[in-house]
């Protein structure tokens, strides 16, 4: 028998992964008294509170590294180079699962607001973290409002690499092997028509207990987020991922996530980065080797 108070591996993975790196929740507050329930509880509070205004004033206090409580719970100051004590911060949301319900939380916003504070983050290099969370937002209101996707196949260097890669092949690209490559991919582009209007159910757990054609989920506010959201259409599983930034992986939960729905061959699938315009999306090869054969595609979202 364990002794009382002992903190199992995966319940600091756990907190870690939703609620940041912050040692006096990984481990304080997984004891006896259980004092991260409280914890996520506050959390969600101070997310279904929060304001467009707030959140602004809150980054803009971040960035000149004033803090205050809701800063403490939502917020990540980090250094542009982590190798100079002296570099700019930079802020971001401290997970992925705090920018994904803080996106939820911004969908309610009017569409131009959600655009406007999306487009104000993103020209600021040090809060453009930030900015995909609005961008997520304004992504989400556009695939239920209904939007044609051009889908390209993501290319990949062939040969020998010490970190393999995947990038998007919307803009050309610097390397003459890939851009030679992206030409060829611009041949096998593929439409996918969401039309509007469509149901959207929001699920908790590890994914839906049934899974019906043509409705967009989304994972729910407690969720491990391995996805933004996901549709099963013209007899494929479109999963989306939006992003802003210069670097995404793809989780390893995903994986599980996919055998669960039913999807026992890669090839029905299609993971889908949704990006800025003009922009460049770089993955690395997955370390599970079954996601290594999941079909990627970037697709270019303007606002």
């Amino acid at each position: 028998m364990l002794p009382p108070g002992t903190i199992f591996n995966e319940s600091v993975d756990r907190v870690f992964d939703e609620f940041g790196p912050t040692p006096r929740l990984c481990v304080d507050y997984l004891g006896p008294d259980n004092r991260i329930e409280k914890h996520r509880k506050d959390v969600e509070t101070t997310i279904s509170n929060i304001t467009a205004s707030e959140i602004e004033q809150l980054i803009q206090n971040s960035l000149s590294l004033t803090m205050n409580a809701v800063s403490h719970k939502i917020c990540l100051i980090s250094r542009q180079d982590t190798e100079n004590m002296y570099s700019d911060a930079i802020v971001s949301p401290i997970t992925k699962a705090i920018s994904s319900r803080l996106a939820k939380r911004f969908q309610s916003l009017g569409p131009d607001e959600t655009i406007r504070l999306y487009k104000r983050f993103y020209k600021v290099p040090d809060s453009r973290a930030t900015a995909g969370m609005f961008f997520e937002a304004a992504g989400q209101r556009r695939l239920q409002d209904g939007v044609t996707l051009e889908l390209l196949p993501m290319l990949q260097l062939t040969g020998s690499q010490l970190n393999p890669q995947w990038y998007s092949s919307h803009i050309t690209l610097g390397n003459k092997t890939l851009e030679a490559t992206r030409k060829q991919a611009l041949q096998r582009r593929q439409l996918l028509d969401i039309p509007p209007g469509l149901p959207v159910e929001e699920y908790t757990g590890n994914g839906p207990s049934s899974m019906i054609r043509d409705v967009i989920y989304v994972p729910g506010l407690t969720n491990q987020v391995a996805l933004d959201s996901f549709i099963f259409m013209n007899d494929f599983l479109y999963i989306f991922q939006f992003s802003v930034g210069e670097k995404h992986d793809i989780k390893l939960e995903l994986f599980n996530f996919i055998r669960d729905l039913g999807f026992p061959s890669m090839d029905k699938c299609r993971f889908v980065f949704v990006h800025p315009p003009n922009h460049t999306l770089v993955c690395p090869l997955p370390q599970k080797l079954e996601l290594r054969c999941l079909p990627l595609f970037s697709a270019s979202l303007k606002l």
